[in-house]
């Protein structure tokens, strides 16, 4: 896949890390990987833009491109805005998508193991501890939480936490309100894809505003572990038939 370009899209971090610290993590350690001919980042909303990374592309030496979604979800932006995106820039090279981060089957182990290690780490006991899971939810849509719920139905399959819950940040039940009722030692775990404001100012905060029994996993996009996770699911696509897209 030497004559391959990655191109990681993310949505657009504000606030907590900012600069899409995630997003840029993961370029650069695949690129360090020395696989593909050119790794780039960008984001729909924000700097670095899915343009300006659009455009290294083509200064690249690359012959083809694969799109990976720094995305927890399938839905809007994936099936929709990043398409239309892309289709606007008119990039002259074969594309294929890779599906969104957040469903590669991968992840529930992944996110078991680190959620464990921080309970442990903490010095509580996992089997008497409540893995509380948080998603953005939405306003406007059930699409954000069903995909939230469905994460945290297969680590319900596996996991030796004493209860595994979700909570959301824009839509019942909320966060705040999930720390407030039970005193049980608390795993928070946040399934974001980045480590902006919802993920680095949102939940700490909530976290201290209630006084919780609660300590926080971080952001699961921003596990320098996921890394490997996507550089298994593009090596999964080798061989790839292409068709451009214009």
């Amino acid at each position: 896949m030497k004559d391959t370009a990655i191109l990681l899209v993310a949505h657009g971090d504000r606030g907590g890390q900012g600069n899409n610290r995630a997003l840029q993590n993961h370029c650069r350690r695949i690129a360090a990987a020395q696989q593909f001919v050119c790794v780039v980042g960008g984001v729909l909303k924000g700097e670095p833009s899915l343009e300006s990374a659009i455009a290294q592309l083509r200064a690249s030496a690359a012959r083809q491109v694969i799109v990976y979604p720094l995305f927890m979800a399938e839905g809007y932006f994936t099936k929709k805005k990043l398409p239309e995106r892309m289709q606007a820039a008119q990039l002259d090279l074969p594309l294929l998508y890779a599906r969104p981060m957040g469903v590669d089957p991968a992840l529930p182990a992944l996110t078991l193991a680190r959620t464990q290690r921080t309970a442990k780490a903490a010095g509580l006991a996992v089997e008497k501890t409540r893995l509380l899971i948080v998603g953005h939810g939405s306003k406007v849509s059930r699409g954000s939480a069903r995909s939230t719920e469905a994460f945290a139905e297969k680590i319900r399959a596996r996991s030796d936490f004493a209860v595994v819950e979700t909570a959301y940040l824009e839509e019942a039940p909320f966060l705040t309100d999930k720390l407030r009722v039970s005193d049980r030692p608390t795993v928070v775990e946040g399934f974001f894809s980045g480590d902006g404001m919802h993920a680095g100012d949102d939940v700490p905060e909530a976290i201290e505003a209630t006084g919780a029994n609660a300590v926080y996993a971080g952001s699961l996009g921003a596990d320098p572990a996921l890394t490997e996770l996507i550089l298994a699911a593009l090596e999964k696509m080798a061989p790839i038939s292409y068709s451009p897209v214009h």
